[in-house]
């Protein structure tokens, strides 16, 4: 997902910032690290940082998968986009 939001982001986990969240790089005020480092959403999805710390929570809390959001159809109450 490309977030267009300026002011605020969706990466938020159990009420903190998710830990791989980064600001203003490649002219991106929000970026994911993971995604950053390894390049894709399939690479990031099997790394066992991932893993470990953020798959639990998106299966818990959202079902839907960091790269995928929003699903198709679904308003990002956050940036406004809307999933394709």
């Amino acid at each position: 997902m490309e977030c267009s939001s300026g002011n605020d982001h969706c990466c938020w986990i159990h009420g903190k910032p998710c830990e791989f969240l980064v600001e203003n790089v490649n002219d991106r005020r929000w970026s994911c690290g993971l995604y950053l480092e390894l390049g894709s959403w399939t690479a990031v999805y099997i790394d066992p940082r991932y893993k470990k710390t953020i798959e639990p929570v998106v299966t818990e809390l959202i079902t839907v998968n960091c790269g995928d959001w929003p699903r198709s159809g679904e308003l990002c109450h956050t940036c406004g986009k809307v999933g394709e």
